[in-house]
C-alpha cells in the first residue's frame, strides 16, 4: 500500500526529506511507519516525538488524513492513500494588531 508522508518545520532537519510517498507491506500501523522513518533519521525521530508509552508527545502533532492522532500509535491503522503529516511544536512569530 502507498501512503504520503510530510514532515514540516525543524523536523526536516532530522528527516532527510520533507514530503515522500512510501510503499508499505501488509496492514501497517502508524507505529510501523514511524519506525521506518526513524531508521532514516538515524534513530532521532521517535526519541523526539513519541513517549515511552507509545503516544505522541503533547508538543508534537501527527495528523492522519487531517485528523490528530490521540491514542497509541500502534493502534492507528493505515490504509491505501493515507496522508500523514508530522508537525513540530509551534514557535516564533508575532501578532501585530
Amino acid at each position: 500500500m502507498r501512503v504520503k508522508v510530510r514532515a514540516l518545520g525543524r523536523l526536516t532537519e532530522i528527516i532527510p526529506w520533507g514530503d515522500i510517498e512510501l510503499t508499505l507491506e501488509g496492514k501497517p500501523s502508524l507505529e510501523d511507519l514511524l519506525r521506518i522513518i526513524d531508521m532514516e533519521s538515524k534513530g532521532k525521530l521517535l526519541k523526539i516525538i513519541m513517549d515511552e508509552n507509545g503516544f505522541i508527545k503533547g508538543e508534537y502533532i501527527v495528523l492522519v488524513n487531517g485528523l490528530p492522532v490521540t491514542g497509541r500509535v500502534r493502534e492507528v491503522s493505515l490504509g491505501e492513500g493515507d496522508e500523514i503529516v508530522i508537525l513540530p511544536p509551534a514557535s516564533g512569530g508575532s501578532i501585530n494588531s
